[in-house]
């Protein structure tokens, strides 16, 4: 069995899904189709979950999304998946390129492994902008309690020393976030977690327009968007089918002609955000592929 250890604290369903960030239904999925974390239940039918069930889901969590197959994953104990997820974060920290800046103090705790990391300071963003001279990396990554309108045009100006800047914050408006955005800076609601973050890394670190090649021709896309409907899950469809738009705006994009050196930056720049969504969602494609145990036909 997955679970050997004496653990009290118990958890229902509802809990879990906030802990781990899986749907309830596909925790309930994984457990009825492969004994993956199979809760005790109360005399009313209640499942009740423990630490290492939430553990175990974790890990889980993170293999399916780096392309293992959940019936390989649910043969393991969870001192393999252990081990195996560590192996996995070694080998995926090995596919960053670029060298990175980590600022603030709770940010810099992430990635602890990846190589790539050249620089980790716990201070305030707003000491550290007082620092002189500060350290120069393609990507910087910082943390921000909050992000006012007063603070954008710091954060514009440093965005502009970067190749890629990264601001993971704890509270902001819409509007804020909105405009961060405009100037293609990416902001992220803490918390992150290492995967979420090495995964935005690898898609921002790809050449606009060349990000990673297109992996599914537009027919294989067509396939899956008509894919089975009695599936317990349609994930893959609808991811399909979002890819199909998303590509379709990316061709428009890098198609879009414009004298006007700003509108052709601006396609320029939408045509680049499509190329790297659209790898994100490749990602996501093929990680729920591997939980459902679906064949997919990627390009050579």
């Amino acid at each position: 069995t997955l679970f050997e250890r004496d653990i009290m604290q118990h958890y229902s369903i509802g809990a879990v899904e906030r802990i781990t960030q899986i749907p309830a239904h596909t925790i309930r999925k994984w457990e009825s189709r492969h004994g993956i974390a199979v809760p005790e239940r109360t005399d009313t039918g209640r499942r009740i979950y423990t630490d290492a069930h939430i553990e175990c889901l974790q890990h889980i969590k993170r293999l399916t999304e780096a392309g293992h197959a959940l019936a390989h994953l649910a043969q393991l104990s969870l001192d393999g998946l252990a081990e195996l997820a560590d192996s996995t974060h070694s080998t995926t920290a090995t596919e960053l390129t670029e060298d990175i800046t980590l600022i603030g103090p709770n940010v810099v705790k992430l990635l602890p492994n990846v190589s790539n990391v050249k620089h980790r300071d716990p201070q305030a963003l707003e000491t550290w902008l007082q620092q002189q001279p500060r350290p120069q990396h393609p990507v910087l990554v910082i943390e921000a309690a909050s992000i006012s309108r007063a603070s954008l045009p710091a954060l514009y100006q440093l965005s502009e020393t970067v190749r890629s800047l990264i601001v993971i914050y704890h509270y902001a408006s819409k509007g804020s976030i909105n405009d961060l955005r405009q100037h293609a800076i990416t902001a992220l609601e803490a918390p992150v977690h290492d995967q979420d973050l090495v995964a935005l890394l690898q898609s921002q670190a790809v050449e606009p327009n060349h990000s990673a090649t297109h992996r599914f021709s537009t027919e294989e896309l067509a396939r899956i968007a008509d894919m089975n409907a009695g599936l317990q899950c349609e994930c893959p469809n609808h991811i399909a089918k979002l890819l199909m738009d998303i590509s379709a705006f990316e061709q428009y994009s890098n198609g879009c002609v414009d004298e006007d050196p700003a509108e052709a930056a601006l396609h320029k720049r939408l045509g680049n955000l499509s190329a790297q969504a659209r790898a994100l969602m490749e990602d996501a494609l093929i990680a729920v592929a591997a939980a459902d145990g679906l064949a997919l036909k990627l390009r050579n």
